[in-house]
């Protein structure tokens, strides 16, 4: 997964307690992500002539393109797309724990169950 620093994620699980030979641990059974950061990133100016990128001529003295000499002051700033996507995502079923629900019944509500009044739930023998 490609997280950021800024994104927002919701996570669910459980933590094991440390015994003698292993530390505290948690098990991460969904991750929710909530809130993606945008992603720049700065690159050397291309060249307005000749479409080359330029090189940096030092600290704070700009850009200059080897092949014709023309001149910027800044570098450019691009957006990255994002690999991941504003949603929901749980391991596959046969990593499932007992309590997770799955993906299909995620937004579903359980039916309600009539019960009949005169069976008894515990009887002892």
């Amino acid at each position: 997964m490609n997280l950021i620093v800024g994104d927002k994620i919701q996570i669910g699980g459980g933590v094991r307690k440390a015994t003698k030979t292993f530390q505290r641990l948690v098990n991460i059974e969904f991750i929710n992500v909530l809130k993606l950061k945008t992603k720049y990133q700065s690159i050397n100016p291309p060249c307005k002539k000749c479409k080359k990128r330029m090189k940096s001529k030092g600290k704070n003295q700009g850009y200059q393109c080897i092949k014709c000499g023309s001149k910027s002051s800044s570098k450019k700033i691009i957006k990255l797309p994002r690999l991941i996507s504003k949603t929901l995502y749980i391991p596959t079923i046969s990593a499932h724990r007992h309590l997770t629900r799955p993906k299909q019944r995620l937004r579903t509500i359980n039916q309600k169950n009539q019960f009949s009044k005169k069976i008894q739930w515990i009887t002892s023998f």
